[in-house]
């Protein structure tokens, strides 16, 4: 992974060397992409995007559709977010036309959604 993918705020995991026995994610809170490019004083080449799933989208406030494998967030009265596990992609919908982009990792959805409503997508207690 390159630093430069990243935000302050991002969610990653992290990639355990030799000495190190358990996976862990975590949120990114210092970007080093100059000299040393590192993530929170990790190398970022030992980070991973973390795959988007389920789990997460409910954990972001997203909601189960009824209709089929889709996972739906209200943006404002008429933008939405539905990611649609089928394709793996996800759908910004105005009401009048709808934009798919290919959406795989938690932090690509977080990136999104910051430069959608300029506010962080937070989990929820």
């Amino acid at each position: 992974m390159e630093a430069k993918e990243l935000r302050i705020g991002n969610w990653v995991s992290h990639t355990p060397s030799k000495n190190e026995t358990t996976e862990a994610n975590f949120i990114v809170s210092e970007i080093n992409k100059f000299s040393a490019n590192t993530i929170n004083g990790l190398y970022a080449e030992n980070c991973e995007p973390i795959p988007l799933t389920e789990e997460w989208l409910l954990k972001f406030g997203f909601e189960k559709v009824s209709w089929n494998n889709d996972f739906k967030i209200n943006l404002s009265n008429s933008w939405s977010l539905i990611y649609d596990f089928d394709v793996n992609k996800l759908c910004i919908d105005s009401g009048l036309n709808a934009n798919y982009l290919q959406t795989n990792y938690v932090n690509q959805l977080q990136n999104l959604y910051f430069a959608l409503t300029g506010e962080e997508l937070t989990l929820n207690n």
